[in-house]
């Protein structure tokens, strides 16, 4: 994610991209809140992380997204960081009746431990909590590792999209959109896998 995160949110004058971004999970009403963060820790350390809500909330919560940026950049700052979102206004993350996963993540020294899974497993028992019977998510087409994860849990490729970045600072990227039917609760290690919280502020 550093690479588009950077490109997306980097810039500001005064705060690097990392300090945007724990100013945006400390606070809510948007799409990156702590308030659809669930956090995995191994033996008290940080090893990954979830970010998923219902689909009907994507608008809502986009909107949100957009109101805080622009108390976070400036008009200017916020014009500068909409001209490079445009490549993306055509694309439809979720339906309405679907739980949306919209990140999903492993640090680097706890991958490879069944833990993907584990978050997955954590998404889809979040859905149904929810009154939903639908999991979706969109994966870059050539991140293999993550493609075989989904399939392996029955995500089907329903759709495509391709995006051309503005500026072409970031190559092209073809995703896939992956959709589950769900038909029992996921099992899950809720010991393992906690609320965020957005910690002391600053």
């Amino acid at each position: 994610m550093e690479p588009f995160a950077d490109f997306y949110l980097g810039g500001h004058p005064h705060y690097s991209t990392d300090e945007v971004l724990t100013a945006l999970f400390r606070s809510g009403g948007h799409r990156f809140s702590h308030r659809w963060t669930r956090l995995l820790e191994i033996r008290g350390e940080p090893a990954g992380l979830l970010l998923s809500f219902p689909g009907s909330k994507v608008l809502s919560l986009s909107a949100g997204l957009a109101f805080r940026l622009l108390q976070v950049y400036g008009p200017l700052g916020f014009v500068r960081l909409a001209a490079r979102l445009v490549d993306y206004s055509g694309f439809r993350e979720a339906e309405s009746d679907e739980y949306y996963i919209a990140q999903l993540a492993i640090l680097p020294g706890f991958q490879r431990r069944g833990l993907g899974s584990l978050l997955l497993e954590q998404a889809e028992a979040q859905a149904l909590a929810s009154g939903l019977l639908k999991c979706s998510l969109f994966v870059d087409s050539e991140n293999a590792p993550a493609l075989s994860l989904y399939q392996r849990h029955g995500y089907q490729v329903v759709g495509t999209e391709t995006s051309r970045y503005p500026g072409f600072e970031i190559p092209r990227r073809v995703f896939f959109r992956m959709l589950k039917t769900l038909h029992e609760a996921a099992e899950n290690s809720p010991a393992a896998i906690s609320e965020a919280s957005p910690g002391p502020h600053p």
